[in-house]
This record gives C-alpha cells, sequence and structure tokens, in this order.
C-alpha cells in the first residue's frame, strides 16, 4: 500500500509482482474482488484504486492493467463484480484517483458494457415521469463516471459506446403504441427511448459535474498559494449551475 510509509521501498517488488500478475486477465480479476484480510469490508480493488502512482516505478501502468483485465473480462459475472467494486470505491466518500493511466482502464469497462450502465441506471426507476427519484445505483454510478470522464482518453472511449449502444437500442424497440406491460403510462417504446435518455442524460451530467469539481479543487489550491493577497480576499469558486441527478 502507497499510502503506508513502510512500504515505500518496496515499491519496485510491488510494481514487479503487479506487472506479472497484469499478464493473466483470471488472476486479474480474481485478485480485485478478493478481501483483504486487514481491511474490513474492503476489497482488493479499494486499495488498488488508492494507490498513488508516482511510488511506483512505472508510474501505475500496471495497477491499471490489472483493473482494465477486470472490468472488461469475458466473463459476465466476473465483469460486473469488478465493476461493482470499483464503482463503490469511485463513489465512496475517500474516491481518491491518483494515477493517471486509471480513468482509461475503467473507462475501457465502461465502454465494453453499456447495457451494464444502462441497467444500474434504471433498474427499480419505476415512472421518472411522476417525479420517482432515480435509484441508488444511478447516483453511484454517476459519481464513478464523474471521476473518470474528465480525462479525455476515457470519455474518448466512453461516448462512442453510447452512441452505438443507443443506435442498437433504438433499432430493436418495438413500434410506438406497442404496449407489452398493460397498466403502465406509456407504451414500450416509449419505455426504451426514455431509459436510454436517462442513461445519456447521466453520462453528460457526470462528465459536466466532473469538469466542475475538477475546476473547483483546482481554485481552492490556487487560493491556498495566492492567500494574503487583496485582489482575492472573499474571492469565492463559481457554484455551477448544472442540474442535479435528481432532475434527469
Amino acid at each position: 500500500d502507497s499510502n503506508d510509509p513502510s512500504w515505500l521501498g518496496h515499491s519496485g517488488v510491488v510494481t514487479n509482482y503487479a506487472t506479472m500478475l497484469a499478464r493473466n486477465p483470471d488472476a486479474s480479476a480474481q485478485s480485485l474482488v478478493a478481501h483483504p484480510r486487514d481491511a474490513e469490508g474492503a476489497t482488493n480493488m479499494s486499495l488498488v484504486l488508492h494507490q498513488h502512482a508516482e511510488r511506483y516505478l512505472d508510474d501505475g501502468r500496471a495497477f491499471a492493467r490489472i483493473v482494465e483485465h477486470a472490468v472488461t473480462h469475458d466473463d459476465i459475472t466476473t465483469r460486473h463484480n469488478s465493476l461493482d467494486a470499483a464503482i463503490a470505491v469511485l463513489a465512496g466518500p475517500e474516491r481518491v484517483l491518483d494515477n493517471p493511466y486509471m480513468p482509461d482502464a475503467l473507462a475501457q469497462g465502461a465502454a465494453a458494457d453499456m447495457a451494464y450502465l444502462d441497467h444500474l441506471t434504471n433498474q427499480g426507476w419505476d415512472d421518472p415521469d411522476l417525479g420517482h427519484p432515480p435509484p441508488g445505483s444511478a447516483f453511484r454510478l454517476h459519481d464513478f463516471m464523474a471521476e473518470i470522464l474528465t480525462d479525455d482518453s476515457a470519455a474518448g472511449r466512453v461516448y462512442p459506446a453510447l452512441g452505438t449502444y443507443t443506435a442498437d437500442r433504438i433499432a430493436l424497440a418495438p413500434a410506438a403504441g406497442i404496449d407489452w406491460t398493460p397498466g403502465d403510462s406509456s407504451d414500450n417504446r416509449t419505455d426504451e427511448l426514455r431509459g436510454l435518455g436517462s442513461l445519456q442524460g447521466l453520462i453528460v451530467t457526470a462528465e459536466a459535474n466532473g469538469a466542475q469539481h475538477a475546476a473547483e479543487d483546482d481554485l481552492i489550491r490556487r487560493q491556498g498559494r495566492a492567500e494574503g493577497l487583496d485582489f482575492l480576499v472573499g474571492f469565492v469558486p463559481y457554484v455551477g449551475e448544472f442540474n442535479d441527478l435528481a432532475a434527469l
């Protein structure tokens, strides 16, 4: 753990081990969903995502490859478990992603399984038109996407996959007026389009909020360096006008 000073002298050993582990997709995935003995309730995914890349000889590349293998795994259960573990970390209170290669690795998992992101966005969202709030899984997915979409390479993977998924789902959607679920307020095509709109809205909003948070963090850092200068006294970081996810 790079956050433990006692490990700093072993960064080369950890890098070598991570590099070997990254050569095996199955071992990579299995290692990340395992629970370390000394961290109650945590997974190895949380330990990997919290590492400071600059403390390792390869600047965190091997850790990113391990995560990429897990979130893009051919086995759907393994892939979903890995994505769930990563979302739990980046939607949590200590979401420090300090590895320049990690957003792209995580974005590959998101791009590889838009159907699962659709599920996380819309499962249990009974009737948005009546003002029902999104499910908790949608809020957690939003926070996860906000953390990775500030990276250009990550965004460049997610948006084309979202476009392809949307086009494919629209092509397969039933014709207007067909309703296989009698008693609800809309036909099946409207339900499908609403769900796709919710997924698109979540991702677009997450990117906007991620950019806003990054800008505010940068302003705070700049303010800290400029404390004592008269022209910055009372300066307050801009608070954006982006809508809350609940307004989707």
